[in-house]
């Protein structure tokens, strides 16, 4: 149910305009979802696809040998996405 303060707005084009516009969209659409994944990751993506909040949970992953690390610098490190989704999966049930 509409609220009853509630603006409808309706947009109106030709058939051809509609047909191109819903064709770009399907094709950005494809583009984005197959668009390669980057191989390495920071720590935040790193942290994000385990779902964990906190670097040190990261760094004992990574000292126990499930995960690839490589130190870029002193603070920098790169995480290899791959093994991140292997530890994931090794501990799936």
């Amino acid at each position: 149910m509409d609220h009853p303060h509630r603006i409808s707005r309706q947009i109106c084009m030709d058939e051809e305009v509609y047909k191109d516009l819903t064709s770009r969209l399907v094709l950005r659409i494809i583009e984005t979802q197959t668009k390669p994944k980057k191989p390495w990751v920071s720590s935040k993506e790193a942290m994000s696809l385990l779902n964990i909040k906190d670097e040190r949970t990261l760094s004992k992953y990574c000292e126990d040998g499930g995960i690839r690390v490589a130190s870029i610098s002193g603070k920098h490190s790169l995480y290899y996405r791959d093994s991140i989704l292997s530890f994931i999966e090794q501990r799936a049930q």
